[in-house]
């Protein structure tokens, strides 16, 4: 009931406990494991077996433990974490997060902490992409067009400290959007790139080069300083 209560038990999944897991070889568990949302009443070996099963499958695994049997678990876990207040020496030393206060709610919050810094990360690699591989289309196009390397090397790492070190700070400093700690990524959602940043890249890319050739061509005509100067 509780955890139906919380979430945790959702339509269409089970409940497995200690006494139906030890009925269980390890082949039936791995084959039936996405099928159970709740375990209950487990034996700190058959954690070990969860944990083995889950990832077999393919899932990023964490668990939770503080005694010294749960240490397998928690070193064979993706993410361990261990209760650093009443959890033993060895349950701390076999985890890879040790939580002082020892509320699950820390934990909700350090995914969507970590989430959130993610997504920062993303979006200013996509507005660094966008930006120098616009400068890099430019510069090639003008090499094709006009026959000449449109800019001299340090006005362009000028340019570059502009328009690359301030807007992403910018980025950064946008602040942690809000994610679901529970809900459960896609390879969409892993992906350092999505497809909508590939989308933006490439549009901002091709319209970052297009304006910087067109102006550049435009303002030949009145000398190549003043050309490379508004491009």
């Amino acid at each position: 009931a509780v955890a139906r209560r919380l979430g945790i038990l959702k339509d269409g999944t089970e409940i497995l406990t200690g006494v139906e897991l030890a009925n269980m070889n390890d082949e039936q568990l791995e084959a039936s494991i996405d099928s159970y949302s709740v375990f209950a009443r487990l034996l700190p070996d058959q954690k070990l077996r969860i944990v083995r099963a889950l990832k077999n499958k393919g899932h990023i695994v964490s668990i939770t433990g503080d005694s010294v049997n749960d240490a397998k678990a928690l070193s064979f876990a993706d993410v361990g974490i261990a209760m650093g207040s009443k959890g033993t020496d060895v349950a701390r030393g076999a985890a890879d997060i040790i939580m002082n206060n020892n509320r699950f709610a820390s934990i909700i919050s350090a995914i969507n902490i970590a989430r959130g810094l993610y997504c920062s990360i993303r979006k200013a690699l996509t507005y660094i992409l966008s930006s120098n591989l616009g400068e890099l289309l430019a510069i090639l196009l003008c090499l094709i067009f006009y026959g000449r390397f449109p800019i001299a090397a340090a006005p362009l790492l000028l340019v570059n400290l502009i328009t690359d070190i301030f807007p992403v700070m910018s980025v950064l400093s946008d602040g942690i959007a809000e994610h679901k700690p529970m809900h459960t990524y896609c390879f969409e959602d892993k992906a350092t790139f999505t497809s909508r940043s590939k989308i933006t890249i490439t549009i901002q890319s091709v319209i970052i080069a297009a304006i910087s050739v067109i102006a550049y061509g435009i303002n030949l005509k009145n000398g190549e300083n003043i050309a490379s100067t508004v491009m």
